[in-house]
């Protein structure tokens, strides 16, 4: 039971809210946010070509200096086929983005850049039935890029890349409930081993006897990102943009576990053998030494941060109105199955099988540009779900989206512009579950409610040239 929730967060929890295909994060430079990020072909004329096509850093001698971030509002709600709802509870979540670039001539660039394209955050009230699955979850993963492009004498055809560190750290806080928790095995009173307290009747379901908080130190892992761009006619350009996936081995992570006072007392004739009055918590407090089943330990597990693909074009309509679109693929098979390993050989090794699905997605916008260099952008972008229904749960509630978006760029002198967006997303409602799953159960039949999502993002974003 411990080992399986410590689990669903362990893989679930790869900054942020979700917002794209399951715990992707695509806004990754204010100004291509604006237009849906739709950016492979012709990525703005800053540093963020970086993450979004490594082969169109900007060119001439000048440095480029481009800081920001995205703030993520997010709604969300339970609604529970049993009667009832919980909305979600988490902080205003900020997604930040870095980079710098120079041009070495004409036909060479280099840059750095950080960012986070994965991550998660979510955070339900203590209240809700869905703690025993996990009440305050988050991961951060960043990565560290420095980039190199090349481009053609004509300047018709570039390619670029680099490689990607990846430094990640994963936290998890939820419940226990005393009803899934085993009792001593006493075969000579009929109880056999692996029964839990509610099958033999002693208390109820939802009964909270502790905290388990799961907490890995930063780890790290090594990907690259790759791409090419050819501007095939004065008015036209293809990209196509390749994010490997990256391997991250939580070995030094902790599980910390404390015990919560029930109240609760035996009755009289109980299966335990204890005279009536017993307090039950006295039964448990072996459980939380340091050689029980929750006793404060290690624990490792391994997660794929997943590959992307992404090809696009971009045609200058007119001298003023640029049109983009782009097609994404991510890799979310590699989240198949996760192995959590704790130190202590009294808490099983536990298996989880997710079956992610690999998933598309549409991204389209459009830039028109002002006088005096003010430009303006609006975009839309569909993703399918990536997720099945037996992994739809209060960490990663995930559906279809679709997202609209505006934005702007403000030139406020010479070297300063300021970059500007508003992004809306719309999900659609998917069944669920707030329970955890026993082991060896079908987690679907445990489907249990619809989850509602959406969220409010807000991007600003600062670029220096000189």
């Amino acid at each position: 039971m411990v080992a399986a929730a410590v689990t669903v967060a362990a893989i679930a929890l790869s900054a942020g809210e979700a917002h794209a295909q399951g715990f992707g994060v695509y806004e990754q430079g204010t100004c291509v946010m604006g237009r849906a990020g739709a950016a492979v072909a012709e990525p703005c004329d800053d540093g963020s070509a970086i993450f979004f096509n490594p082969a169109a850093l900007p060119s001439g001698e000048e440095w480029r200096v481009t800081f920001g971030a995205t703030a993520i509002v997010a709604d969300g709600e339970f609604e529970a086929d049993a009667g009832g709802s919980t909305d979600l509870d988490s902080d205003i979540a900020v997604v930040p983005h870095a980079y710098v670039t120079r041009g070495l001539g004409e036909r060479w660039s280099a840059g750095l850049g950080v960012f986070a394209p994965y991550g998660l955050q979510t955070k339900w009230p203590l209240d809700f039935e869905g703690r025993f699955v996990g009440f305050d979850n988050r991961l951060q993963s960043i990565y560290v890029q420095p980039t190199v492009s090349f481009r053609s004498e004509d300047g018709r055809f570039a390619v670029g890349g680099g490689p990607t560190l990846v430094v990640s750290s994963v936290e998890l806080n939820r419940r226990l409930d005393l009803a899934a928790f085993p009792v001593p095995a006493m075969p000579e009173a009929g109880v056999p081993a692996g029964t839990t307290f509610g099958e033999i009747g002693l208390v109820p379901p939802g009964t909270d006897f502790g905290t388990a908080a799961l907490e890995s130190g930063r780890e790290t892992g090594y990907g690259a990102n790759l791409g090419v761009r050819a501007r095939v006619t004065e008015r036209v350009s293809l990209g196509l943009r390749y994010m490997t996936g990256v391997e991250i081995e939580y070995d030094d992570g902790e599980a910390e576990f404390r015990q919560i006072e029930t109240g609760i007392t035996l009755p009289a004739d109980n299966p335990l053998g204890a005279p009536a009055g017993t307090p039950i918590d006295g039964f448990l407090q072996g459980a939380f030494a340091a050689n029980g089943p929750l006793g404060d330990q290690g624990v490792s597990t391994v997660i794929e941060m997943p590959a992307q693909l992404v090809a696009g074009v971009a045609v200058d309509a007119t001298d003023r109105l640029t049109l983009h679109g782009d097609w994404q693929w991510t890799e979310w098979s590699s989240f198949d199955r996760v192995v959590l390993e704790f130190s202590n050989p009294a808490t099983p090794t536990e298996v989880l099988v997710e079956n992610y699905d690999d998933t598309n997605g549409i991204r389209l916008g459009a830039a028109w540009a002002f006088e005096d260099g003010y430009k303006g952008r609006f975009g839309y972008f569909w993703n399918e779900e990536a997720s099945p229904t037996r992994a739809v749960t209060p960490l990663l509630p995930e559906a279809s989206r679709n997202q609209g978006m505006i934005g702007a760029t403000l030139p406020l002198t010479e070297t300063f512009t300021l970059d500007l967006a508003y992004q809306v997303l719309f999900q659609e409602d998917r069944r669920g579950r707030s329970v955890p799953v026993p082991p060896g159960a079908d987690a679907e039949t445990f489907t249990n409610g619809e989850f509602s999502f959406g969220s409010h993002l807000f991007g600003a974003t600062v670029r220096l040239r000189f």
